[in-house]
């Protein structure tokens, strides 16, 4: 393991120069890949033409590239840059920027000193706008046309001979920019460190030892199968969209039946569009191993996963920490509501042959890491509740952010001063030393004098026939501080009532074990729940949308 993202990846290619480390499928499934040595070779020789045109260590460098080879050599260079690199291509229009582009098929890197916002049209905007005043080059990165009247980003690299070797990053400094869900709204960047990226991927590869070849959709500015997952010496295999293929379910599909992979991260409607172009019997399940993760995943889904894979991975993860830990199931009479498993410990490392082969000494906090990672269960006071009891998380483990960019009030919310991260998510360990994550503790509903999680009225509900899908959210209310709303989409044909839904929850919950639990105040059926390309739903944006239609039924 390196000091830095660019030492790291040099150790990698020593050790597996021919290994593939990304693999990417056009919509004809054209196969372009890049091995760990040449992704080495062309992002040191592009961070040298970053030094060149003036980025220096520290600064930002936003690759607005589609998912590609391309993509991955400039992202790469920017961090052996000493630069922070961050993906765009999730929060842009990209037919807005090409219209500020002569070349109208080329994208581009845009290079700047700072990051102030992610609105979302903050790189929309021509060179000279005055919402970018930090903006100091643009860099067009071609393909070649049919005559070769262009030079190719890539065939540019390959001849050219200079490389960047960075001596001035500390494995503390900041190497790339990641994009929170925006479950609560506007997503935030969190600062990733060299030491953190590489010492989570060693870890993280403990957990999955069979899944060496992955499948992802993701972009890359997500921490969910993000480009750095490969740290660990695995492949990733996805989509390229240099050129967006017409049906991007059934080109999913086509991957999955063209490249023998291990394991793959898809949300359940990307696996239902999927499955359209897929026939179970005859050409068997999609992989062997999904992971999964993101959002909670109830007993129903895990099981629903099993008939298209022989193993679930439920791994609990976020930007901030990366993989905390994880629940690999083949037999769903093992699994129970949002387990996600034991707490990661990742794989045995002999420190002395790292220090011996890569003359790198971790510090002393760093050969204590494999013990595993902390965590905690805290009250509305930060007080440890016991285990067992539910209450908002906190973590101490590898791969621990440096902090929101720009926003060191929300820095400061989330990061003790002794290193622990404040999550947003309500949960507990149990008698088996499993997490189990039972909602998010922003929305936690405060009843009165009660506190009560979403999940544990959502689950009964969900089980009465005719439902759909429900979410049950927090409604202010002048006299219970919250009342308990219940937004439920029917199942097509479906004439379930509010009484239906409330006896649903009574009939459960009506003895002394659970008697913190009380019915819905209301109950809203609607056409549907919104949700990201991740499968995770704003639920800001449904209590305000419940909070409308509550108003205006008065």
């Amino acid at each position: 393991m390196g000091r830095t993202i660019g030492e790291h990846l040099k150790t990698i290619a020593d050790e597996h120069p021919s290994k593939d480390v990304f693999v990417f499928y056009d919509a004809q499934l054209k196969k372009t890949s890049i091995t760990f040595k040449d992704l080495h070779t062309l992002a040191s020789r592009f961070a040298h033409i970053l030094r060149e045109q003036g980025v220096r260590h520290g600064q930002s460098v936003c690759v607005a590239l589609p998912t590609s080879v391309e993509l991955a050599v400039a992202f790469y260079g920017a961090m052996l840059a000493g630069a922070m690199a961050v993906s765009c291509e999730v929060i842009m229009d990209k037919a807005q920027v090409f219209h500020h582009c002569i070349n109208k098929d080329a994208t581009w890197c845009a290079i700047r000193d700072n990051v102030e916002t992610f609105e979302r049209n903050d790189l929309v905007a021509t060179i000279e706008d005055p919402s970018m005043p930090t903006l100091k080059r643009v860099l067009i990165a071609n393909r070649p046309d049919e005559n070769n009247d262009v030079q190719g980003f890539l065939d540019m690299l390959r001849a050219y001979k200079e490389t960047y070797e960075d001596r001035e990053s500390a494995d503390t400094d900041t190497c790339s920019l990641w994009l929170t869900s925006g479950t609560t709204g506007m997503p935030k960047l969190v600062m990733k460190s060299h030491r953190s990226v590489a010492e989570a991927s060693v870890v993280e590869g403990g957990f999955f030892p069979t899944t060496s070849r992955n499948f992802s959709n993701s972009p890359w500015s997500w921490a969910v199968s993000s480009p750095f997952d490969v740290m660990n010496g695995d492949t990733l295999v996805q989509p390229e969209l240099w050129t967006k293929p017409e049906d991007p379910l059934k080109h999913m599909a086509d991957i999955l039946k063209t490249d023998p992979l291990e394991g793959a991260f898809l949300t359940p409607a990307e696996i239902e569009g999927i499955l359209k172009h897929w026939d179970l019997k005859k050409e068997g399940k999609l992989a062997d191993t999904f992971l999964v993760g993101g959002y909670p995943i109830s007993q129903a889904l895990c099981e629903w996963f099993l008939t298209v894979t022989n193993n679930v991975a439920v791994r609990y993860a976020c930007s901030e920490l990366l993989t905390i830990s994880c629940n690999i199931i083949s037999d769903i009479t093992h699994y129970k509501d949002f387990d996600c498993g034991k707490l990661c410990r990742g794989k045995k490392v002999d420190w002395l042959d790292v220090i011996v082969r890569h003359s790198y000494v971790p510090e002393a906090s760093i050969l204590q890491m494999f013990i595993g990672t902390k965590i905690k269960a805290v009250n509305e006071k930060m007080e440890e509740v016991p285990r067992g009891t539910p209450g908002r998380l906190m973590m101490d483990s590898v791969g621990v952010f440096n902090g929101y960019m720009n926003e060191p009030e929300k820095t400061s919310e989330a990061l003790t001063s002794d290193g622990w991260y404040l999550t947003s998510d309500a949960g507990y360990i149990d008698a088996n030393d499993h997490l189990v994550v039972v909602g998010r503790y922003d929305y936690i509903i405060m009843h009165n004098n009660l506190h009560i999680y979403p999940s544990t009225i959502e689950k009964p509900i969900q089980r009465f026939p005719g439902v759909k899908t429900v979410v049950v959210v927090p409604i202010p209310d002048d006299h219970n501080y919250h009342n308990i709303c219940a937004c439920v989409v029917r199942e097509p044909g479906s004439k379930i009532t509010e009484a239906d839904v409330i006896k649903a929850v009574t009939d459960i919950y009506n003895d002394g074990e659970a008697k913190h639990i009380v019915a819905p105040q209301h109950v809203l059926f609607i056409d549907g729940i919104e949700v990201n390309d991740r499968g995770k739903m704003n639920t800001n944006s449904i209590i305000d949308h419940a909070v409308k239609m509550i108003k205006g039924s008065k």
